[in-house]
């Protein structure tokens, strides 16, 4: 690697940050679950039930903590094990 070349880092910061965010969001909607599961009495209305929070559980963790870990690492592992910098950076936003 050339003297002074740096890595594209803040596509990676920016991916773990959204799976941070997605992963509070999907723990939070699973605890939702678990909570209606052992008071029902926590349904309140058809937008809160069990059917709708647990599908919504699972899809954010799924795509939204899921994903953006995934490719955050993918971003960061290539350019580390290559010692060379992305090709497109401007694709690499478009894919985040």
């Amino acid at each position: 690697m050339a003297a002074g070349e740096i890595y594209q880092d803040r596509i990676v910061t920016f991916l773990t940050g959204c799976a941070m965010f997605w992963s509070i969001v999907g723990m939070a909607a699973g605890v939702w679950v678990a909570a209606e599961l052992v008071w029902p009495q926590l349904n309140f209305n058809e937008y809160l039930s069990y059917g709708r929070v647990r599908t919504l559980h699972t899809n954010v963790v799924i795509f939204g903590f899921g994903v953006s870990a995934l490719m955050g690492t993918c971003f960061y592992s290539v350019q580390r094990t290559c010692h060379a910098r992305l090709f497109a950076p401007g694709g690499a936003w478009a894919v985040a």
